[in-house]
């Protein structure tokens, strides 16, 4: 079976965060009201073939700590799930707009 993981990184919440304080300010240049923070990350896709899915969850967990996140200054989260099942979920139907893409934006927070 195949197994899609998602490792979500962000800074630890003691660090600056540069990049998400530019965002924020262009957010509110855009007239964007009601945002009162972003922090800004990185999503990584892992395509993972084993028939387990506690050996896909820690194929995952051991790649983000070695590799994908830097434990000093970022955290990290993993979700696992079926690779046949991701495409049926993710299917945003044409004309959603964009209150669609936003709670797919917000799934990453």
């Amino acid at each position: 079976m195949n197994w899609l993981a998602r490792v979500y990184v962000l800074p630890k919440e003691e660090v600056l965060d540069p990049q998400g304080e530019a965002i924020l300010g262009a957010l509110r240049h855009l007239d964007f009201t009601g945002i009162a923070a972003v922090r800004s990350g990185r999503l990584f896709e892992l395509h993972i073939a084993t028939t387990d899915r506690e050996d896909a969850e820690r194929i995952a967990d051991d790649a983000a700590r070695r590799l994908l996140a830097n434990m000093v200054v970022e955290t990290y989260r993993c979700e696992v799930m079926p690779l046949e099942a991701t495409a049926a979920a993710e299917a945003v139907p044409a004309g959603a707009g964009a209150g669609a893409a936003a709670v797919a934006a917000e799934a990453l927070l």
